[in-house]
């Protein structure tokens, strides 16, 4: 089954659902065809990055922002289409925790901080050092 990776704007609190970041017909974004076509002269890391940017933009205000990457199988996702934003999609089923590749919590200085999907928990603690994007550590979803 063909995975596609998807990112998710989520809160702090959300990280302590049990059931999963998402929802069916959730927030989401992803490498789409119109995204494709606007960024055409680059990559897919590229293009990984900019529907990772547009969930991060996507975050509400008022505490850190958390974005989510996770695998999902292709035929969970479906184009948004008619928006302004060319990475987003809707989700057609709920996303669990254990198609969760990351998770990105923005840190002090604004800046977004890699954690493994297996440190959940403790990053709900705060109590992990985090993988800064330093180029030494990371998953490289983006």
């Amino acid at each position: 089954m063909a995975q596609v990776r998807v990112y998710l704007p989520l809160t702090v609190a959300g990280l302590a659902d049990e059931m999963g970041p998402a929802t069916a017909g959730g927030p989401a974004f992803a490498v789409t065809p119109a995204l494709r076509r606007a960024a055409a002269d680059d990559d897919l890391e590229y293009l990984e990055y900019l529907a990772f940017e547009a969930a991060w933009a996507a975050c509400a205000a008022g505490g850190p922002a958390v974005v989510i990457s996770a695998d999902v199988g292709a035929q969970a996702v479906r184009l948004a289409g008619g928006g302004a934003e060319p990475a987003a999609v809707q989700l057609a089923a709920p996303v669990t925790w254990d198609q969760v590749a990351a998770i990105h919590v923005e840190d002090a200085d604004g800046d977004m901080a890699w954690y493994d999907a297996s440190e959940r928990a403790s990053t709900l603690l705060g109590t992990v050092p985090c993988n800064t994007g330093d180029g030494v550590t990371g998953d490289g979803s983006v």
